[in-house]
């Protein structure tokens, strides 16, 4: 095969003027350039994505599953499966492939009422993707023997696959499952939109509108935040929620620092000052945790735990 490619190759180079050539061999390493971009920009979407699901995974069912919302059992956290990932996944040509988020969610009704759920977010075009999500919904039926929804939501030109359907010689089968495309939502509708996980699906469908032009990015990262300044958001939302839109949109803090200092007297903070803020914040509270853990050991009482280590009771009592 090298010696057919470099034939191939040598053939070109002396049969045209080599200007055309070399035009010829730039052309090609263009094309396979923007090929991995638009790759890499689908990984780091995707891997955006993952990260806004499981920090605001309760907001995100709310908004996209709200029949499996209603029936919550807020009083029980939901649960990673983390751990049987492997025996999940989905066979595809790289080899097996997990879904994106895996998880236990606890119902009404009684301790030992959970629903598994698995979200799969797909931001470029792959036709073999309802054949992936029909595979990890085989596989997790079969390891856990309990009932199982998916979730598959489309963030970029990948079409709205909802269907995996069979046919083998009498066999017929159709397997659907919940879908959400962003494309498909108007911006307008999605600002008005006032459920806690609105914003982050408004900023994915911003992104698509942007078409990578810095001019857009600013005005919508502006039109964001003082979305999420009129709304009474905690602490906790309003960081998983602006990761995402930094994530997603990239404005740089000499393009939009000044219009954010002018419009809203507020400082334009980066988002990889922000990402370090929340990397010290979550060590400080895991070093707590652990710090809790050894005085519960010991048998310290409640408040004293408490005081020492600035966590909540409830956050306490559930590491005991």
């Amino acid at each position: 095969m090298q010696d057919q490619v470099g034939g191939v190759f040598y053939a070109t180079t002396h049969s045209v003027p080599r200007i055309y050539a070399i035009i010829l061999i730039l052309s090609v390493w263009m094309v396979i350039s923007k090929m991995a971009d638009m790759s890499n920009k689908g990984h780091w979407i995707d891997m955006a994505w993952k990260r806004v699901l499981y920090d605001g995974i309760d907001d995100a069912i709310a908004f996209f599953m709200p029949d499996l919302a209603k029936d919550r059992d807020m009083s029980r956290e939901i649960e990673t499966l983390k751990d049987e990932f492997p025996a999940i996944g989905a066979d595809t040509d790289e080899g097996m492939r997990v879904a994106d988020l895996c998880l236990s969610v606890p119902l009404k009704g009684g301790i030992s009422r959970k629903v598994n759920l698995f979200i799969e977010n797909q931001h470029e075009d792959d036709k073999n993707f309802a054949l992936r999500v029909f595979q990890t919904f085989f596989r997790m039926s079969d390891s856990f023997k309990e009932n199982v929804t998916a979730l598959a939501i489309f963030t970029g030109s990948a079409k709205d696959r909802n269907e995996y359907l069979y046919s083998c010689y009498g066999v017929e089968l159709s397997f659907k499952y919940n879908t959400y495309h962003v494309l498909s939502q108007d911006i307008e509708a999605l600002k008005r939109d006032e459920r806690v996980f609105a914003p982050v699906v408004l900023a994915a469908r911003m992104m698509i509108s942007a078409k990578g032009k810095p001019a857009p990015r600013e005005k919508y990262v502006l039109e964001l935040l003082k979305i999420l300044r009129e709304r009474d958001y905690d602490n906790k939302r309003i960081r998983f929620i602006m990761k995402f839109v930094g994530s997603v949109l990239q404005v740089k803090r000499d393009d939009i620092g000044p219009k954010v200092k002018g419009e809203f007297e507020m400082p334009w903070v980066p988002i990889s000052q922000v990402q370090r803020e929340i990397e010290i914040e979550d060590a400080k509270e895991e070093k707590a945790m652990e710090v809790a853990r050894s005085m519960i050991s010991e048998g310290l009482p409640l408040e004293t735990i408490k005081r020492c280590t600035g966590l909540d009771e409830d956050d306490i009592l559930a590491l005991d």
